[in-house]
């Protein structure tokens, strides 16, 4: 048993090569996004993945980070990153953006979606072990998130923990 320690690293800051945007696009991205308000950075980003432009809201919400990782809207800008890559079926990558928002921004109103979020992407790596200590976790670390509490539990019973 791994004794619910989660394998997967957060990202180290793009030093590993598998950023999917190369370094020329995100500088022009940021460039443009740079003399904006954080909100109004957060909400074109999050605009993007809602009209499924997922490369444009990765590079939105990387800059966002990148800049406003103090910001109130980190945690949440954090998630979505993660959920760029989820969709896309990029497990790795999402299992990574997820872990970070888990570790990084605990208070964040998507501390517990992150949490359930990375066990969803480690068991769709075929890591069900580590799937299953996070979908725990997430009952154990946040009591008073109902939904994320309920949808853990129903992940815990399909994926046979």
């Amino acid at each position: 048993s791994g004794g619910g320690q989660v394998l997967v690293q957060p990202d180290s800051g793009g030093e590993s090569g598998n950023d999917l945007v190369p370094e020329k696009v995100e500088t022009v991205a940021l460039g443009n996004a740079s003399s904006a308000d954080p909100e109004v950075i957060y909400e074109r980003s999050y605009e993007s993945l809602l009209r499924r432009q997922f490369n444009d809201a990765e590079v939105g919400f990387r800059g966002f980070l990148a800049q406003h990782r103090d910001h109130s809207l980190a945690g949440n800008a954090q998630y979505w990153l993660g959920e760029t890559y989820y969709v896309q079926g990029d497990y790795k990558q999402a299992a990574q953006a997820f872990l970070s928002g888990y570790r990084d921004f605990p208070k964040s109103r998507k501390a517990a979606d992150s949490l359930l979020k990375l066990g969803l992407s480690l068991n769709r790596l075929g890591q069900k072990e580590q799937a299953c200590a996070a979908y725990m976790q997430v009952g154990s670390q946040f009591p008073k998130e109902a939904e994320a509490k309920k949808r853990a539990q129903s992940e815990i019973k399909r994926a046979g923990c």
